[in-house]
């Protein structure tokens, strides 16, 4: 009869000891995403700077070739997205591009295979920041679709674990959605920036 009722109990027993471990694991998953949401907002800002800069630069305004054109995207960069990283046009456009080489290497270390990026992509942006590739408007677009692939997958890849998070028991008491809502269209309402994040390089 004792073994009877202790099998009768088992069932009951090993659910509650699952229902607690899945709390559990869901309160450990929501620790690490709310730690990491901060980075990933801050790939978010990039990424809507990613998205102005790459209409400037395809929207036809820009025209020349060669140090004209470097002159004209400088001057572009400093009055429509505020961009001054040096007084002189062309300095302004390099150092632009530089930047936006050195942030590759960031994304990287900062997330990993997260991103997406190949070894070719990670070499081009190094040769740009190495001056070994002359600054076209091809090269400046390649360049911001690298950064742009980058953030985007490291949005999407933290969405995806986000959203399993939400669904374990115990994400009801979370205070805020850990998800973050954005729309990838290249023509779509940007993501909104909590109070106190600044859009910025």
């Amino acid at each position: 009869i004792r073994t009877a009722g202790q099998r009768k109990d088992l069932p009951s027993q090993t659910n509650k000891v699952g229902q607690e471990s899945m709390v559990k694991l869901g309160e450990e998953m929501s620790k690490d995403l709310v730690a990491e949401r901060k980075d990933v907002m801050g790939a978010v800002a990039a990424m809507n700077n990613i998205k102005e800069a790459e209409k400037l630069i395809s929207s036809g305004v820009i025209t020349g070739t060669g140090a004209e054109y470097l002159v004209n995207v400088g001057n572009f960069l400093s009055s429509r997205m505020g961009i001054n990283y040096a007084k002189d046009p062309v300095a302004n456009t390099q150092a632009f591009a530089a930047t936006m080489g050195n942030q590759v290497g960031q994304i990287i270390k900062q997330f990993g295979s997260g991103t997406g990026l190949s070894d070719a992509d990670r070499e081009y942006a190094e040769k740009i920041v190495g001056g070994k590739i002359t600054l076209t408007e091809e090269a400046i677009k390649k360049l911001l679709a690298i950064n742009k692939k980058a953030f985007t997958n490291v949005i999407k890849n933290y969405n995806k674990r986000a959203d399993q998070a939400m669904k374990k028991p115990g994400a009801e008491s979370l205070p805020y959605d850990l998800r973050i809502e954005y729309d990838f269209g290249p023509d779509k309402p940007e993501a909104k920036l909590p109070a106190g994040l600044k859009a910025g390089w």
